[in-house]
């Protein structure tokens, strides 16, 4: 976590609880440099072969997401997101709105829309009591 945490300027924190099982895939960390600035990537496993990616900050969706993606919120902070019916699957960025669909972070993999925006949530009320605790508030 640490080093994840060197290379981006978002307080990393992880949704609670995470998914049974979950545990750092073989390769946990992915960093990409942006124009927008630099991604961080958390890539956890949980089941059986199934798959949790955490963005923080520059959060994007994987090839043409963004254009099918619809609205949501996460704590209140508007959100996009794209889940599929055929396979359990979904990607959620907040902050993003349809014309800025980048955010600072992103929960993507095999849980549903209500799992992916609860998750959301608890990171959400972790990073504002990260930032309270940074500032001294």
């Amino acid at each position: 976590m640490r080093f994840v945490q060197s290379k981006i300027d978002v307080p990393v924190v992880l949704p609670s609880p995470l998914p049974p099982g979950a545990h750092l895939a073989r390769r946990p960390v992915y960093v990409s440099t942006f124009d927008a600035g630099v991604s961080a990537m958390l890539h956890l496993e949980f089941g059986s072969r199934e798959h949790l990616y955490l963005q923080y900050g520059v959060a994007t969706y994987d090839g043409c997401g963004a254009d099918s993606a619809k609205t949501t919120t996460v704590l209140g902070r508007p959100a996009m997101y794209n889940s599929s019916r055929q396979a359990l699957w979904t990607e959620l960025i907040w902050p993003a709105t349809p014309k800025h669909p980048e955010g600072r972070y992103g929960l993507t993999g095999n849980v549903t829309l209500r799992q992916a925006r609860a998750m959301a949530d608890s990171m959400e009320r972790a990073r504002v009591h990260a930032l309270h605790t940074t500032m001294g508030c």
